[in-house]
């Protein structure tokens, strides 16, 4: 067997171990759709942690945000957790969806950024006119 065979043969072998799925299936929450609520759901971590919120119902709080998230969303947390433990089986396919979460977190941190600098400068400018 020369050289180019032999690549070929491994080339060809590890593309099909590969564990990306061709196709989610159908009872499985799609890529974006698990984005969206993953931000969601981090978003209300972070007020709560911002908050240092240590009540004794801050559980039961989170729980019931936390379904309203996923009501918003249009999906039980039952449908969340197959979806989430289905992607945990192609790490591959979970760390895309965390960067994706990671980078809409970071647009939305910009943004907060930007217009608390916005209603900065207005205020100093209100301030020069008076």
């Amino acid at each position: 067997m020369n050289i180019k065979h032999t690549l070929f043969v491994f080339l060809v072998l590890v593309l099909f171990s590969c564990d990306i799925p061709e196709k989610v299936p159908e009872n499985i929450l799609s890529e974006e759709k698990m984005i969206a609520i993953i931000v969601d759901v981090q978003l209300l971590e972070a007020t709560y942690n911002s908050r240092l919120l240590q009540t004794d119902d801050r559980g039961e709080r989170m729980t019931r945000y936390a379904n309203e998230i996923f009501e918003h969303h249009g999906v039980s947390e039952k449908l969340f957790n197959e979806s989430y433990s289905y992607y945990q089986d192609y790490p591959e396919e979970l760390e895309l969806i965390y960067e994706n979460v990671f980078e809409k977190l970071e647009a939305l941190l910009a943004e907060e950024e930007t217009k608390s600098k916005n209603q900065k400068k207005k205020g100093k400018n209100k301030k020069k006119g008076d």
